[in-house]
Order: C-alpha cells, then sequence, then structure tokens
C-alpha cells in the first residue's frame, strides 16, 4: 500500500492519502480491466504508418589522436 501512495496523490489528489489497502486494491482491479479492454480493443478499421530507425552512433578518431592516447 505505501508503494501507492504517492502515485495515487498525483492521480487523486493530496486526499488519496488516506485510501485504505481495500480501496486501492478495487482501484487497481478496476484500472486492470481498463487497461485489458485499452489493450484488446479493435484496430482493424485503422491504418497505422511507422518508421523503424535503427543505427549506432560513433565518434571516430584521428590517427594521431589515438597516437596521443596511447603515449
Amino acid at each position: 500500500m505505501g508503494d501507492f501512495q504517492e502515485a495515487l496523490a498525483a492521480l487523486l489528489g493530496p486526499s488519496a492519502a488516506g485510501l485504505s489497502s481495500t480501496t486501492i486494491s478495487r482501484l487497481k482491479a478496476d484500472w486492470w480491466e481498463e487497461y485489458e479492454r485499452w489493450r484488446h480493443r479493435d484496430l482493424s478499421a485503422r491504418r497505422f504508418v511507422y518508421i523503424w530507425a535503427d543505427g549506432v552512433y560513433f565518434q571516430p578518431r584521428m590517427a594521431e589522436e589515438v597516437r596521443r592516447i596511447k603515449n
């Protein structure tokens, strides 16, 4: 229960500090059901466009810089 006090206060306001563990459990169950409905919603009527980008960034060094570091 203590883990949720700060999060609930941010979501529900300062009055959330007095919520019982039973109330928190009920809220978690309600939120879980809402999440499951959202997760299983039908998206077949929509079209989505996405871009996938992948890469590696590095800074190449000049040969003289490498020699200076080794010495």
